[in-house]
């Protein structure tokens, strides 16, 4: 009986009503240049052809898995395909993102060489209509994180490649160690289950290339939700909880990243879902709006973040939140709307 092999990567893909542009997804996973993986496809209660798309590359590909189940949200999704994975590693892509064919094998020889607890590379940021916005590069090192030292994490942070789970690869034993699974929450899962992983990592390392290509598509990713505000106050307290590890003589970066992650939410993620949504009224978004403004923990974090007067993004746009004006932010956000040319 011949001994079956242990894949070195798994590569998990929650899919989810994802037919238009999964093909792309799965073409980039099964032509990669490095072989010994296994593709693990989780369809997450599809309504369109996702499903059948799924079946019908594993009958192709042995190296493929597919598992169907009712809708549960990505979060759940993910920790479906962590059950059924067998990899030395693990790697999360979205179904409507694709991997430069060399991702895998230039992974695993930085994983070979360094053994990190993570590994972090670059992404291309690509628009709606299929062109490159931005390309995000890690620093090419290693970031040795440990209980006593370890303000070096938000070097890397900081230059964005921190907030998503899709530009970095997993030892499965660090996270069946530490106990990490997606929580089922309706927004950021990944930055919740990032934050726990960065709270227990010892070590990280970096490829200082672009390996994923990350399509935004605004219509399926920035749905409406009532809880919005109420869900990125939480995830935002998990992040100012996470920064209250780190020696204070890193102030200026924790800040940094802080006021980064709070801009994006509260200046352009939650103005814009409310902005965008045609089932509430012009005074119900004004209520939703207004009842950020006089949250609490908002107030909190409002007096707590420094702005930095050399970084003029962030600090005009903190400024803009500062005023606590409904119509300056839906003014910002249709700014935004029209610049990204967002549908609606």
């Amino acid at each position: 009986m011949s001994e079956v092999t242990i894949p070195k990567v798994s590569i998990i893909v929650p899919v989810y009503n994802a037919g238009k542009y999964l093909n792309r997804c799965l073409d980039s996973l099964i032509n990669q240049t490095y072989r010994n993986i296994e593709i693990v496809l989780v369809n997450d209660g599809s309504s369109d052809n996702s499903g059948e798309i799924c079946d019908n590359y594993a009958q192709h590909d042995s190296r493929i898995t597919v598992f169907h189940k009712e809708n549960e949200g990505a979060g759940l999704t993910r920790n479906k395909g962590l059950e059924l994975s067998r990899g030395e590693y693990i790697y999360f892509i979205d179904a409507d993102d694709w991997l430069e064919l060399t991702c895998i094998e230039k992974s695993v020889f930085a994983l070979n060489k360094e053994t990190p607890d993570i590994l972090v590379f670059g992404y291309r940021k690509i628009s709606p209509d299929n062109k490159t916005i931005s390309t995000v590069l890690p620093l090419s090192e290693s970031l040795e994180i440990l209980d006593s030292n370890r303000t070096n994490i938000f070097t890397k942070l900081n230059l964005g490649t921190g907030h998503a789970v899709w530009n970095k690869i997993f030892r499965s034993n660090f996270l069946e160690e530490n106990n990490l699974q997606f929580k089922k929450t309706k927004r950021v899962e990944d930055f919740i289950f990032l934050i726990e992983a960065y709270n227990c990592v010892s070590k990280i390392s970096a490829v200082g290339e672009v390996l994923h290509n990350y399509q935004i598509i605004y219509n399926s990713k920035n749905k409406f939700s009532e809880s919005i505000i109420e869900d990125h106050i939480l995830n935002f307290n998990l992040l100012t909880d996470f920064v209250k590890r780190f020696s204070p003589t890193d102030a200026k970066d924790v800040n940094r990243y802080e006021l980064k992650i709070f801009n994006l939410w509260f200046a352009i993620v939650i103005p814009i879902n409310i902005y965008k949504n045609e089932s509430i009224s012009q005074s119900q978004k004004k209520h939703y709006v207004a009842g950020l403004f006089n949250n609490e923990d908002f107030n909190r974090f409002l007096k707590m973040l420094k702005p930095e007067s050399g970084n003029k993004k962030d600090w005009l746009t903190f400024k803009i939140i500062q005023q606590k004006s409904s119509i300056l932010l839906f003014l910002f956000a249709a700014l935004i709307v029209k610049l990204r040319k967002i549908p609606h």
